[in-house]
């Protein structure tokens, strides 16, 4: 797999509102009420650890904008896929 060296995304600098939608969407195991530290802490190690399917991301994406000709807002799922076994599929929203 390529491995590009991509700058790191800073948790930190994010809202905690934000983070606290990234834990109900990723169903992350930490309390609703967590302090921002705690949240940052299991959305960065989250994020880390999920591998991205390139090939299957890139054919949806191609396919979506393929079909979607002409209109102006359209949605994408993504497949994030951290093991084989476990698919977690998130909506992804273009306008």
């Amino acid at each position: 797999m390529y491995v590009a060296n991509l700058p790191l995304l800073d948790f930190n600098a994010l809202n905690i509102q934000v983070l606290r939608r990234y834990r109900q969407a990723f169903k992350l195991n930490v309390k609703a009420r967590s302090s921002k530290d705690d949240l940052v802490l299991a959305a960065s190690r989250h994020f880390n650890n999920y591998m991205v399917d390139e090939v299957d991301t890139i054919a949806r994406f191609l396919y979506t904008v393929h079909s979607n000709k002409g209109k102006h807002a359209f949605s994408i799922d993504l497949q994030i896929t951290r093991h084989a076994d476990h698919i977690l599929t998130q909506p992804i929203y273009l306008v």
